[in-house]
């Protein structure tokens, strides 16, 4: 009978260590699911949402919550420098496409840019039917370059550009159409505000004499002609080459509309 007594004891003993056992090894194995859930799948999953993020260009933010110390720390570092990498690579890109687009000398817009803006144009009609278009050229040009030099020439060309940079809003589009013809874009415009910011940008010119090495007090003068809307932008654009020509006709130093 002490033999069956020790044995159901002993019996007894081994279910509950057993049971013991088995309750540790699951608190074990479910606090080691939460914390690799916490600690390690957690973090790969933000860092492969914060790499799709950067392949569609959107900027780091995930990365920035994590707390110091993490064991996936090292991918982290990497991934804010492939971010910084895109960034420089975004910038550059930036900045090729402006060099692309502007004129060296004078820092306008060139034709590459006007091309772009017109196609813009074309998918916006109503936009078009109130554009300004002023066509600028600097009077007897040629003889500046004949008789100073091309570098004198360009100097005079820099200078009607930096006066035009004066009188147009950021929305406006100053292009350089050839050696010394220019082009002012202007957006919800009428043909007062136009011929009034033609005027003023000739008569600019005009008071403005030029300091330059062989040539002191070199005096140049623009004609314009302007136009406001049109069909297409090879009507509005052959408006208001007419009227540069008329302003030609008339003597030079001159608006026409």
């Amino acid at each position: 009978m002490q033999v069956a007594e020790r044995e159901k004891l002993q019996a007894q003993r081994q279910f509950f260590l057993t049971l013991f056992v088995t309750t540790v090894s699951l608190f074990a194995a479910l606090f080691t699911m939460i914390y690799a859930r916490r600690r390690v799948f957690e973090p790969l999953i933000q860092a492969r949402e914060t790499i799709l993020n950067l392949s569609q260009g959107s900027k780091l933010e995930t990365a920035e919550t994590l707390q110091h110390g993490s064991g996936v720390d090292s991918l982290f570092t990497a991934i804010r420098k492939l971010e910084s990498m895109l960034q420089q690579r975004d910038a550059l890109e930036f900045q090729l496409k402006n060099i692309a687009n502007s004129d060296a000398l004078t820092g306008v817009a060139n034709r590459l840019a006007l091309e772009s803006y017109i196609r813009h144009l074309e998918n916006q009609p109503k936009k078009l039917e109130k554009l300004g278009l002023i066509v600028i050229d600097i009077d007897d040009f040629k003889q500046v370059n004949d008789q100073y030099g091309h570098m004198i020439g360009d100097k005079v060309i820099q200078m009607v550009a930096n006066i035009l940079k004066a009188h147009v809003r950021s929305t406006d589009l100053i292009v350089r159409y050839g050696g010394d013809e220019f082009l002012v874009l202007l957006e919800q415009m009428n043909d007062v505000e136009a011929l009034s910011i033609a005027d003023q940008i000739r008569r600019d010119v005009d008071k403005t004499n030029m300091q330059v090495g062989l040539a002191p007090d070199l005096h140049v003068s623009v004609s314009a002609g302007y136009a406001i809307g049109g069909a297409s932008w090879l009507e509005l654009f052959h408006k208001a080459d007419q009227s540069l020509f008329k302003a030609k006709a008339k003597g030079k130093n001159a608006v026409q509309g």
